[in-house]
């Protein structure tokens, strides 16, 4: 994702790859690159409201990856704190990536409504199996930090 290599429409488009629309799927309205996908579509938006939401910390509005991994690089907590905060935006990164090819090719069948469920499962599962952070299923779901 850093290195801009997602098959997104553009990027296909961008390597000799005949699309025949390099707009969202979604929306219709942007070209479908990497900062739309992951920071400008209506859903990935949403998501990372609710995510702000979960953290209850003052985290910005994102527009691509590299201000995320800046701000991420220079926001200084406990190592347990900063595993769980990537964890949460790693999952939201990948439900996110993984919606937009439930759209592009039918058949995951991935339900809007359970997304924010989704990072959340996937985020508490990537944290406790790395063993660092110590904390229940019931306390994720209140308040992961």
């Amino acid at each position: 994702m850093a290195l801009d290599r997602l098959p997104t429409r553009v990027n296909l488009s961008n390597h000799g790859v005949d699309v025949p629309n390099i707009h969202s799927s979604v929306c219709s309205l942007y070209l479908e690159d990497v900062q739309h996908t992951f920071f400008g579509r209506e859903v990935a938006a949403s998501l990372w409201r609710m995510c702000r939401i979960c953290l209850d910390i003052a985290l910005p509005v994102f527009s691509s990856l590299f201000e995320f991994l800046s701000w991420f690089d220079d926001w200084r907590e406990s190592e347990e704190t900063n595993m769980k905060v990537y964890s949460i935006v790693a999952a939201l990164l990948w439900i996110i990536w993984r919606f937009r090819n439930s759209l592009a090719f039918p058949g995951d069948g991935m339900k809007k409504p359970l997304l924010f469920d989704s990072i959340r499962n996937i985020s508490f599962n990537w944290c406790i199996s790395r063993g660092k952070c110590m904390i229940s299923w019931n306390d994720w779901l209140v308040k992961p930090l």
